[in-house]
């Protein structure tokens, strides 16, 4: 199995309310879609997930459908063979407070 790293700026629109799940060590996990603009008038949904104090900042912020985000992090992708390619945003930093111009 290998396994490569892409740094990563996401700029889009929750598809839905961020959900959450603790894990054993008590730390959280935040679960996000972003719909993403692509030119020229396409979009794409990106699967991201953020944990520790970037969960906890989304937990506090409330993050609804609809709200803006700006997500830094890295693209994380896993090969295993032929069989299959994963691939995922992990949150290394966000923002709620972002708003287009």
């Amino acid at each position: 199995m290998t396994s490569q790293d892409t740094e990563i700026r996401l700029i889009g629109r929750l598809t839905h309310d961020a959900s959450f799940r603790t894990v054993d060590d008590d730390s959280r996990i935040a679960y996000l879609d972003l719909q993403v603009e692509l030119p020229p008038e396409d979009t794409m949904i990106v699967h991201a997930q953020a944990r520790g104090p970037i969960a906890d900042y989304l937990h506090a912020h409330d993050c609804r459908q609809g709200d803006h985000m700006i997500v830094f992090g890295m693209l994380k992708t896993t090969r295993k063979g032929d069989e299959y390619v994963a691939v995922r945003v992990a949150a290394a930093d966000t923002s709620k407070d972002w708003r287009p111009s």
